[in-house]
């Protein structure tokens, strides 16, 4: 899977693009990318998610409501493959490589240009970044 957050939000599968329901739904799957395969706490989420003002009754119940449709998403586009949403201790943990998301790959391509020491290398770094 592939899940671009620059631009549009897309997550894309071999098969082709996902469907992620719903606005808060996509809020809480680019939150966990940006910290792939780190356990993000409900506490995090939770504020990431909700202004104090819009804030759910139960946000808890709220959150989980949200984990399950993406979860449900997910697993359609994985066939059958390991879970990719992952609850951990007190909080979720989403299990995709840092390549498989394209702001650590943009920041990997800049870094990769500043540390390049040679203008045509850094050229054809940012060019892919």
């Amino acid at each position: 899977m592939y899940l671009r957050l620059l631009g549009p939000f897309e997550l894309t599968a071999p098969t082709g693009a996902v469907r992620v329901p719903g606005r808060g739904e996509r809020a809480l799957l680019a939150v966990l990318a940006l910290s792939p395969r780190e356990v993000v706490t409900d506490a995090v989420l939770i504020e990431q998610l909700w202004s104090e003002s819009d804030q759910p009754a139960d946000p808890v119940n709220a959150l989980q409501t949200r984990v399950s449709k993406v979860r449900r998403a997910l697993a359609a586009a994985a066939a059958g493959g390991a879970p990719l949403l992952i609850r951990q201790g007190s909080g979720y943990r989403l299990d995709l490589d840092r390549q498989s998301v394209d702001v650590h790959c943009f920041a990997s391509f800049v870094d990769a240009a500043r540390r390049a020491g040679d203008p045509n290398l850094a050229i054809g770094c940012y060019d892919q970044a």
